[in-house]
């Protein structure tokens, strides 16, 4: 709600399978290393987020991505998410991906970052009139 982004890094749980393959941005070694537990991740977000709708792009498997997370505590999110339409929902998903490059080619966002592609998300936001 006062526009802090958080992100972090998930080191591996025992019981997960890491991929055959990693894929080349994907640095295995780097998550063991500076990766939180998946436990300290997700009490933070539970402390952080009970009770809120948390907007997502829908480009990524968000929710199999979190339900993963939480698997691990076998535990539920206090939250919700969403995916941005549900938002903007005068916009249809093509249009909510257009404006969202422009704005990020506007603040010279790099998409590919976590953080940037959510500060773009919220550069939308208020360009949209959602938040101030």
């Amino acid at each position: 709600p006062d526009g802090q982004i958080k992100y972090v890094l998930v080191s591996p749980d025992d019981n997960w399978r890491p991929h055959e393959q990693p894929p080349e941005t994907l640095d295995l070694d780097l998550l063991y290393e500076q990766g939180f537990s998946s436990i300290d991740i997700i009490r933070e977000l539970q402390d952080d987020l009970a009770g809120q709708t948390v907007f997502v792009d829908g480009l990524d498997d968000d929710q199999q991505l979190l339900d993963c997370l939480f698997a691990t505590s076998n535990d539920d999110p206090a939250f919700e998410t969403a995916r941005m339409e549900e938002l903007f929902h005068q916009y249809d998903f093509e249009s909510l991906l257009e404006l969202r490059r422009d704005q990020a080619e506007h603040a010279g966002l790099a998409l590919e970052s976590a953080e940037e592609n959510v500060l773009s998300l919220l550069f939308l936001a208020r360009e949209l009139g959602e938040i101030d």
